[in-house]
């Protein structure tokens, strides 16, 4: 998750003064005991019928703290499943962390919290997050599937450099291997520190020709500072603004193409 959209939940956070989570409700109430009966009743069933018992265990755990829940009609204020964990006793401040977490964390975080405090992704502010995170989706998905209808088998997803360090697409295009990493932001402008960020994932992997594609534009002179950077480190990289509404394939395959020839 960007470093703007993690500021915005913490400004959030901190216009309303901390307050524990609220007693949950009847409906709350009777969806925990609910969901904590079936899963404590699969997790058991499904003891006696598998040799793993890791999987099944954490089910019955989980349906225990849920039931518990639901007989006393109070959130439990911390939960921990995985590597997944989530303080509850001020919402605000686990819907801040989980805004702060990467995108491929954020579904996962979400799910514990729901889990162990029913209702309390029913928040604004969570599904803000969802909607960005979909939003996100939708943007890897164009741009991959433009890139995988004009360069077909050439085209790489998240190809890792030899030190682990992952782009989001990589083709070849006349003999020139070219990454390509895209940067989405909600707002009309992006912090410096986020799209340097971005840059220097250009510049770690093992392309020495690299495409940032963001969905706003961003300001000429922060651009020229990067790429005199990358410039400096032998690379050679280019910034694409595109329109958020007519997201025209043909600018991001000329600037490809420019890259390339030049």
């Amino acid at each position: 998750m960007s470093n703007e959209e993690a500021g915005t939940a913490d400004r959030e956070s901190e216009s309303e003064p901390q307050r524990p989570s609220r007693p949950l409700t009847p409906w709350e109430r009777f969806t925990a005991g609910l969901f904590g009966f079936l899963m404590a009743g699969v997790g058991a069933t499904a003891v006696f019928m598998r040799d793993v018992e890791a999987g099944p265990t954490a089910l019955i755990a989980i349906g225990a703290v849920l039931l518990v829940m639901s007989v006393t009609g109070s959130p439990i204020t911390r939960a921990k499943f995985g590597d997944n964990e989530v303080t509850l006793a001020a919402r605000r401040e686990a819907v801040a962390r989980i805004a702060a977490s990467e995108p491929e964390e954020v579904a996962p975080a979400i799910a514990v919290m729901e889990a162990y405090d029913p209702g309390s992704t029913r928040s604004t502010t969570v599904r803000r997050i969802e909607q960005d995170r979909q939003e996100r989706r939708n943007f890897d998905s164009w741009i991959g599937s433009v890139l995988d209808s004009e360069y077909g088998d050439s085209l790489k997803v998240h190809p890792r450099s030899s030190l682990g360090a992952s782009v989001d697409f990589a083709v070849t295009y006349s003999g020139q291997e070219i990454a390509i990493e895209w940067l989405y932001s909600q707002r009309d402008t992006v912090s410096y520190p986020l799209f340097k960020n971005k840059v220097q994932q250009l510049l770690d992997s093992d392309y020495s020709t690299g495409l940032l594609v963001s969905n706003v534009s961003i300001p000429s002179h922060t651009q020229e500072r990067e790429i005199a950077r990358a410039a400096r480190f032998g690379n050679r990289i280019q910034i694409l603004a595109i329109d958020q509404h007519s997201r025209d394939p043909q600018a991001l395959l000329d600037a490809l193409k420019e890259l390339a020839t030049t």
